[in-house]
């Protein structure tokens, strides 16, 4: 079972903390941080550090979710658990689909921002 992309409803919460233009810019500025998050996993990936792998999957799981990716969220929990003991074949093939994720949650972020006024 394929998990949710976007779920908009997470980020309902953040309306009773934030004032609009602010959520919007906050949801912004974690588009702009997540393609490089992403690589930067790629780049940790690469040097076969699995600890430090790990502890950035885990801050992207938390940065995610606060943002509705939950597709990114879920992908970046099952990579920093593989870390520990997954073969290089199952740590690549979950970056992999984490870069995949990353337009398509930027489209769907976006998308909530223009119609729910975000």
């Amino acid at each position: 079972m394929e998990t949710t992309s976007f779920d908009p409803t997470l980020l309902e919460r953040w309306r009773t903390f934030v004032a609009p233009g602010q959520l919007r810019q906050l949801a912004l500025d974690f588009l702009a941080k997540l393609e490089e998050e992403v690589a930067g996993l790629g780049a940790t990936l690469a040097t076969g550090d699995r600890r430090l792998l790990a502890r950035e999957a885990h801050a992207l799981v938390g940065s995610a979710a606060n943002f509705g990716a939950v597709r990114i969220s879920t992908l970046a929990r099952a990579l920093e658990l593989a870390a520990a003991d997954a073969d290089g074949t199952r740590l690549s093939d979950l970056h992999a689909d984490l870069r995949a994720e990353v337009p398509r949650i930027t489209a769907s972020l976006k998308g909530w921002l223009e119609t729910a006024g975000g």
